[in-house]
């Protein structure tokens, strides 16, 4: 049938034929139709029923016939607007990994970031050289609760931004904040203050919400009011009257009838000693009432006390809830309600929650109540530093089993020096950030995070030297003068050269990113035995190309950051000379989003765009059709697309 389609000569009746015969499963025979400039407008029509190719190599079956010139006719204006907005419908196979580095080269326009897909999205929130600027984009384009968190924990995100996710975004982890190093303190405090207010309030609105379900159950006792006689409806009567005497309430609080009883612990005048004895009463109805009645005592007191006291012990769940709404429930009551796991979900959300039971859930199967357990335990933490030798205590030490524990002992401002010997140690960069940042790291340990592999960890240290000078005086004074003269622009070449030689890799990395160091010094900066240095050298414009293009070489696995950053000056400033170094990542053997990056890109070699100007893809002979590098050859032939929008790009292309 595809050989058939194929000729010149076939009929466009039998064309339509086709299209009505073949089903979404006959991709080969779709996909010669829609590539056919000869299919009439009849049988793309058709084609436009299909919802899916079930091919995801190529563009769906549907998209193409609409875009088809026989279909939508020529697009003379416009053009590159709609290629744009369609762009990002496409359905081309993403490699993740070749996705992500090219990425990182810089040459994934930013205008496709809504393109890529939501694994690449994750790795470049979750990465943590990617710019402020980027993640700012992300946050105003996303409403997916993985990738928000993603980006609240990312050091980069800025201050600006994370408020905003803070305040906004409910869906946002919150120990995502807790993590970033980048946020101080005294916000956590602050958002801590909101999100306990806020998760209480919910607590008591959700209750509301039952209450008024509850109230449809006044229609029944309506009913049941009529079954009344007329003497015990008198009763009822004189119970609801505000004006009756207590003498009276205290007689009507014995009454046999239930709904009597109900009325008096509900009547605002019943006297606390009746409510008290109500509140051992056999009817869960009337318990209810109680309570209802201690929803207006909003101060701790005996009363409140003695009365949840007598519930404590039910079986009834309503009654339980009610309990665990009042703010003012005591930690005690709260202890003695936590013996039955049924309620915990209930009770950690209580602001006298007891750490007992915070810390038992953070262990919990349940992973819904663990991590809630775990973000209302680090909001004590953080609203009340006082606690943290109680939770430490708990949890017997086992501090270097756990991440969250680890940042928390990171964060606590009296953290011993032992322990954060331990913990300048951790393969994690933000626990290393805030060791590096904390007050009571001593200076052996300051000083060997000065040459940490990560940029935020070299970063805070020095930060720490800077604010802490009187403590680090006798170790710090010639390390923050020399830090201090390379953020001099006009530093002289011969202090650079004699600073490149200096024995702190974050004074090395200085000078290899100085605008005036000259390039026989940063040509040996480049084989620094310190990665970051080596990046440096690869920023730097006065860096030689041969040097840069032996970074972007770089084969040892702990040095493959250099070998990102040459590549990416590469790609900026020498395109052509790029191009080899991308190959790897954009040559594959059908259409990925991958290759069309590359058939994008400004250094794209003519004989890559021709290779790949007949591809099953619309958005890769797009990018071939619009590139300066094409051949004219090729454009001559892409002017004839069946898709309207490559055609028009190759024409406007020949015209230059």
């Amino acid at each position: 049938m595809v050989k058939l389609l194929e000729l010149d000569t076939i009929p466009t009746d039998w064309m339509v034929m086709a299209a009505n015969r073949n089903s979404k499963n006959d991709y080969p025979v779709l996909e010669t139709l829609v590539k056919s400039l000869r299919t009439p407008a009849s049988a793309l029509s058709k084609l436009l029923k299909i919802e899916d190719s079930g091919n995801k190599i190529g563009d769906t079956i549907a998209l193409s016939a609409q875009m088809h010139v026989n279909y939508a006719g020529e697009i003379t204006e416009g053009w590159e607007e709609a290629a744009k907005n369609l762009i990002s419908e496409c359905e081309l196979y993403c490699h993740d990994d070749s996705v992500f580095e090219l990425w990182k080269f810089g040459t994934i326009p930013k205008s496709l970031l809504g393109a890529l897909s939501h694994q690449v999205k994750l790795e470049i929130v979750d990465d943590l050289t990617i710019p402020a600027h980027t993640l700012e984009t992300l946050a105003k384009n996303t409403r997916s609760d993985s990738i928000l968190t993603k980006l609240a924990g990312n050091p980069n995100t800025p201050l600006s931004t994370i408020d905003k996710l803070a305040t906004t975004y409910n869906q946002v982890d919150f120990t995502a904040f807790i993590y970033n190093p980048t946020i101080p303190l005294s916000l956590l405090q602050k958002y801590c203050q909101q999100k306990s207010t806020a998760k209480f309030t919910n607590l008591i609105e959700l209750q509301k919400k039952r209450n008024l379900a509850n109230n449809k159950n006044q229609q029944v006792h309506t009913l049941e009011l009529k079954f009344l006689d007329t003497e015990s409806r008198e009763r009822y009567d004189i119970a609801c009257n505000l004006n009756t005497s207590i003498d009276i309430l205290k007689k009507l609080a014995e009454d046999q009838i239930w709904l009597i009883r109900k009325a008096v612990a509900l009547n605002p005048n019943t006297p606390i000693d009746i409510l008290d004895k109500l509140a051992e009463d056999s009817s869960s109805q009337v318990k209810d009432a109680v309570l209802e009645t201690c929803k207006n005592i909003f101060e701790k007191s005996e009363f409140l006390d003695s009365i949840f006291t007598k519930l404590v012990n039910t079986k009834d769940a309503s009654v339980i809830w009610q309990i665990v709404c009042h703010p003012c429930t005591a930690d005690n009551i709260l202890e003695k309600l936590a013996q039955d796991n049924k309620y915990y979900s209930w009770i950690i959300c209580h602001p006298n929650a007891p750490l007992q039971l915070l810390v038992k859930c953070i262990y919990d199967s349940n992973s819904k109540l663990k991590k809630e357990a775990l973000e209302l335990l680090w909001r004590k933490l953080l609203l009340n530093p006082k606690i943290f030798v109680d939770v430490m205590q708990i949890l017997k030490n086992s501090y270097l089993n756990k991440y969250d524990i680890k940042i928390a002992l990171a964060r606590y401002p009296n953290t011993s020096v032992e322990i954060l010997n331990d913990l300048a140690q951790d393969s994690d960069i933000r626990i290393r950030t805030l060791v590096a940042k904390h007050a009571n790291t001593s200076i052996e340990v300051l000083t060997n995070l000065l040459e940490d592999k990560d940029n935020h960890v070299r970063l805070a240290a020095i930060q720490n030297y800077q604010e802490n000078a009187d403590k680090y005086l006798t170790n710090s004074d010639k390390l923050l003068e020399n830090w201090q003269a390379l953020q001099n622009p006009k530093i002289s070449e011969s202090q650079l050269v004699r600073l490149a030689k200096h024995k702190n890799a974050i004074i090395r990395e200085a000078v290899a990113l100085h605008s005036n160091t000259p390039a026989d010094i940063l040509a040996k900066l480049a084989n620094d035995k310190h990665v970051a240095v080596r990046i440096g050298a690869a920023q730097n414009p006065n860096t030689p190309l041969d040097i840069i293009e032996k970074l972007a070489q770089t084969k040892t696995k702990k040095f493959q950051a250099a070998k990102t950053a040459a590549i990416k000056v590469l790609v900026i400033n020498y395109p052509e000379k790029a191009s080899l170094y991308l190959q790897t990542y954009i040559n594959t053997p059908t259409p990925s989003f991958s290759r069309f990056i590359g058939l994008l890109y400004v250094g794209a070699k003519s004989d890559f765009l021709a290779n790949n100007s007949d591809s099953l893809s619309w958005v890769e002979r797009y990018a071939v059709a619009q590139h300066l590098n094409t051949p004219q050859d090729i454009l001559s032939q892409l002017k004839n697309d069946p898709n309207r929008i490559v055609r028009a790009a190759a024409k406007a292309n020949l015209l230059h």
